[in-house]
């Protein structure tokens, strides 16, 4: 499944049941490096080469996922950043 197919299963699901289905598939993100973390984001974010992996707009946004296939990029632009980080407060 390449991106393009996973921005339209993003359409059709839940954010809830999508970052599910990323957990439980991380080969659906690309792979992130294990050094250095904080330098890859800050370029990888800057670079506006990356699509946000549930909708498909400009990403400006990317984090690391720690996923059991290793660490893994998420690409996401700040509005599904924002529902991201809502949902992850409202767990607490």
């Amino acid at each position: 499944m390449d991106a393009r197919d996973l921005i339209g299963v993003a359409r059709k699901t839940d954010l809830g049941e999508w970052l599910k289905g990323l957990r439980d598939n991380p080969e659906r993100m690309g792979a992130a490096p294990l050094t250095d973390q904080g330098a890859w984001i800050e370029h990888r974010a800057a670079s506006g080469l990356h699509r946000c992996l549930r909708c498909g707009a400009l990403a400006q946004l990317a984090f690391i996922a720690d996923t059991k296939a290793g660490p893994r990029w998420l690409d996401l632009c700040p509005e599904h950043a924002s529902m991201i980080y809502n949902m992850a407060t409202d767990w607490r």
